[in-house]
């Protein structure tokens, strides 16, 4: 558990920060996320705006961690996506018959999928970077 020193310490550091006062009557800096993580078993005192702040400042956190997982997820998903064989040809710039001579030369790998083939746009996409000069 902090002392009441440790938390005096804490409030001085910079950060997303709010002005109070400590119990001597000193302007102090507070960074209640920043408290709330350090010392979680300590208790304090706060008021509204400096509640409002902090409440903000944890959505903001939140919403912002939130994206980067749903970005991270949308690009794995395109990454992965299975294409029909006209997709692939037109994001390889090739013709449909050239697709098929990629995948028969073992270039490329086709996924059945309900009697059709289709190509993972990860495996297109190495074919493109492994045919770009240097």
């Amino acid at each position: 558990m902090p002392t009441d020193n440790t938390a005096k310490r804490m409030h001085r550091r910079k950060g997303a920060t709010r002005g109070g006062t400590n119990n001597t009557g000193q302007q102090m800096d507070t960074n209640l996320l920043e408290i709330a993580r350090t010392c979680p078993g300590l208790s304090i005192t706060v008021n509204a705006d400096d509640l409002r702040a902090f409440g903000a400042a944890l959505v903001s956190e939140t919403m912002q961690q939130y994206r980067a997982t749903v970005e991270a997820e949308i690009r794995a998903k395109n990454e992965d996506r299975l294409l029909t064989v006209y997709e692939a040809a037109k994001l390889l710039g090739v013709c449909t018959k050239t697709v098929y001579r990629i995948r028969k030369a073992g270039e490329i790998e086709a996924v059945p999928v309900g009697g059709q083939l289709r190509y993972r746009r990860s495996d297109c996409l190495a074919i493109l970077s492994n045919r770009r000069p240097e």
